[in-house]
């Protein structure tokens, strides 16, 4: 081969070398590209999920047919006997039957077949919720109750009013098999008094229903009725009854939560020196009341969780009412211990849910018991007659509002010793109707309230009292009589105060036993506030023929603006009514005051009426 030819033939190869070279460049090169763009996105995404936040997703349940509802909730159901009837149970993974407490009839066992069959006798009560009328048998072993193919509880509170819902439970008349029917969730309440939220469902149950069982249609447990409250379509949220207590919502509740039933009235049976402790369900911020009959000698302490003392003393077999007062808001424990050198059994009935009670109420509470504004009180009323009155003490001139309720029964008030007004409102308790009463004193006097079960049936409720302001709807007077009384007080916006006391012939000044809009001072003066200055006076007094008083009407700054005669001249009754009306002149605006005194005579009743703007 000539030269020519081997240079010619490199050069080819080379070429060749070259193009191969640039070929493999240019798809590096894209392979590069691709991987930095794949890198970017990794990059990127990775980013983006480090910076927004994690969703936590919540596994749903799915919906069931009405069948396999029943054949899932059906094994937690169990049949409860009493010397007095059956109830229905509802027996959950901790061991725990869950029953109506007026059922058990004021029994401190009962015997329950499950619904394998299996037959337990004699299960102790543990603890009971007599506003949600709700008790707690167990344990039972726990084995046995997880062995159970049953239900879960689900959180009905969330539940939207008209989805789908299903009663399960024991008729009297069918103690077989439980019934069970369909229907729709009709309403949600929160009864505040009680600290519970009710559910109500439109769903035909039996007429003699011994308790139900309320199921979503995920076939999940969401509340518990008794007898009672199952006639009525009412059910107390489950996890208000077997759920860990949930702490109340404020800013001194404690966020921990504490598993068992809550009760309002404990007991023990304790060896010498023996202790036994319970703290409160949620925090408390109010003076609480502790009742306490014991059987010898023993010691009882109160104590924030964190250990401050609020209260140590001895206690002995009497009946005792003790006050516990609250320095800083929180939960508490409260410890019995029986004397060293004997053992003791003690009953204590407390104002607050406790965990985890163990015994009945009370059966023979105070005579008399005190009601204090700010301070509810828990009681018990019983077939054919009424709870032990309370006693509330009024002050002259002053108006208390006191209500009763109850989810179990339709509770009425009767108060003995001042004037009062009883409402029947029939708004609250599910249903069940509240009862109001409205006390107003003259004088320094002493009410005492009376709670019953009106319509022949029997459970707790919670009594209230505030005391509230005066209203021309609200006002409670004495009656005059014909061409004798004051008139009917002015509809808002105009104020207007009253008395009723006798005015003494000196001059001194009064305190009203009314005041509506504005306000009244210690002396009897009507303070108000007028944007220009011109405002109409209407004044009445009633008192012998001859009597008279004088408006008095004053600026801010005490100077005296007005003053206006009213008298009566009584001709076919004697006292009879007087009156006049002034209408002041425009002058400044601000503030105002008015007060009325006597002049001659002693008139027995007053009225003062302000229109401002004329």
């Amino acid at each position: 081969m000539s030269v020519s030819s081997i240079l010619a033939a490199r050069g080819r190869r080379a070429v060749l070398w070259l193009g191969l070279i640039a070929a493999a460049a240019v798809l590096a090169s894209a392979c590069d590209l691709l991987s930095t763009d794949d890198e970017e996105d990794q990059a990127q995404e990775q980013a983006q999920t480090q910076s927004a936040p994690r969703q936590l997703v919540q596994q749903q349940s799915y919906v069931k047919t009405a069948a396999e509802v029943f054949d899932i909730v059906r094994p937690s159901i169990a049949l409860v006997r009493t010397a007095t009837g059956i109830a229905t149970g509802l027996v959950t993974d901790q061991g725990m039957i869950v029953v109506g407490l007026t059922q058990l009839g004021g029994a401190l066992a009962a015997d329950v077949t499950l619904a394998d069959g299996t037959y337990l006798e004699g299960v102790p009560r543990a603890g009971a919720n007599p506003l949600a009328d709700a008790a707690m048998l167990g344990p039972i072993e726990r084995r046995l109750a997880q062995s159970l193919p049953g239900s879960p509880l689900g959180d009905g509170e969330r539940l939207a009013v008209g989805a789908p819902i299903y009663a399960l439970g024991f008729a009297k008349s069918a103690t077989i098999d439980p019934l069970f029917a369909g229907g729709l969730l009709a309403k949600r309440v929160q009864w505040t008094a009680g600290n519970l939220t009710l559910l109500g469902a439109d769903v035909n149950l039996a007429d003699d229903q011994a308790g139900a069982v309320l199921i979503d249609a995920t076939a999940q447990v969401i509340g518990v009725a008794s007898g009672p409250l199952a006639a009525t379509g009412t059910f107390v949220s489950a996890i208000d009854l077997a759920a860990p207590a949930r702490p109340a919502a404020s800013a001194a509740a404690t966020t921990a939560s504490v598993p068992g039933a809550a009760a309002l009235s404990v007991a023990a049976d304790l060896r010498a020196g023996q202790t036994r402790a319970w703290e409160t369900q949620s925090a408390v911020e109010q003076p609480i009341s502790l009742t306490i009959e014991g059987t010898d000698l023993g010691e009882i302490a109160v104590e924030h969780v964190d250990g401050t003392l609020l209260m140590l003393r001895q206690i002995g077999a009497a009946r005792e009412k003790l006050y516990v007062p609250i320095s800083t808001p929180g939960r508490l424990r409260i410890s019995l211990t029986a004397a060293a050198d004997a053992p003791a059994s003690f009953q204590m009935q407390s104002s607050t849910p406790l965990l985890v009670g163990a015994a009945p109420m009370l059966a023979q509470p105070p005579d008399v018991l005190p009601l204090l504004p700010g301070q509810p009180q828990v009681g018990f009323s019983f077939p054919g007659r009424s709870a032990n009155p309370y006693q509330l003490l009024v002050g002259q001139g002053t108006q208390y509002q006191v209500r009763a309720e109850s989810i179990s029964c339709d509770v009425g008030l009767s108060v003995d010793g001042v004037s009062a007004v009883v409402v029947d409102d029939a708004i609250g308790g599910a249903g069940r109707g509240d009862a109001v009463a409205l006390i107003r004193s003259l004088d320094n006097a002493e009410a005492l309230v009376n709670v019953a079960c009106t319509d022949g049936g029997v459970g707790a409720f919670v009594l209230t009292v505030e005391q509230s302001e005066l209203t021309a709807e609200t006002a409670i007077l004495p009656e005059f009589g014909a061409n004798r009384e004051l008139p009917p007080l002015p509809s808002l916006p105009a104020l207007a105060m009253r008395g009723t006391n006798v005015l003494t012939a000196d001059g001194a000044r009064f305190a009203p036993d009314f005041a509506t809009q504005g306000f009244s001072t210690p002396e009897g003066d009507l303070v108000f506030d007028d944007g220009d200055g011109s405002f109409e006076i209407r004044a009445y007094i009633i008192g012998a023929s001859g009597s008279a008083a004088q408006v008095n009407v004053y600026d801010s700054s005490g100077a005296s603006v007005f003053g206006g005669r009213v008298e009566t001249a009584c001709a076919d009754a004697n006292p009879c009514r007087g009156s006049a009306s002034f209408l002041l002149p425009r002058s400044q605006p601000g503030r105002y005051m008015i007060n009325i005194q006597p002049q001659l005579g002693q008139p027995t009743g007053w009225q003062v009426e302000v229109y401002r703007g004329r």
